[in-house]
């Protein structure tokens, strides 16, 4: 299992390789405006791509905030008092608030997709397991199997 700074390091020089344009730079956090191709990689938007294909318009790049130490980027990043936080890009997600602490700004890039399926980067509390986006659904509703009908 990689430790934080192995992690650190493979996402930067990801980041780099991929010639992504590094807007802030911090131990415990990096922003980035994603180049097209890590954003092609990073972000499941086939629709957005294909538009952009059969268009040819500049495509405009998601930028995305990578956290490595959470508690430091919660000490920076304070969330706002007296209220709910307004949407936006850093708005947190329904269900990805911090435990306890109140709404915690969560970046854009914090779900990716594989399969299909939504994949969090990150629990949003380490002490928690995430719960599964997709429950199977309740078998005591569903209808019997079909049978085939057979020739006589």
């Amino acid at each position: 299992m990689m430790n934080a700074e192995q992690i650190r390091s493979f996402v930067m020089r990801y980041l780099e390789a991929e010639q992504c344009e590094i807007q802030e730079k911090h131990p415990a956090y990096v922003t980035v405006k994603l180049s097209p191709s890590a954003d092609r990689d990073l972000n499941h938007r086939p629709y957005y791509w294909s538009f952009v294909e059969r268009t040819g318009v500049t495509p405009e790049t998601m930028t995305c905030t990578f956290v490595f130490d959470p508690e430091t980027y919660r000490e920076l990043n304070p969330p706002p008092q007296g209220g709910p936080v307004a949407p936006g890009p850093m708005a947190a997600p329904p269900g990805m608030a911090g435990a306890g602490a109140g709404p915690v700004a969560a970046p854009p890039c914090r779900r990716l997709r594989q399969r299909g399926r939504p994949v969090r980067l990150m629990p949003s509390d380490p002490g928690r397991r995430p719960r599964d986006p997709h429950p199977q659904a309740d078998r005591s509703r569903q209808a019997a199997p079909r049978r085939r009908a057979t020739a006589s």
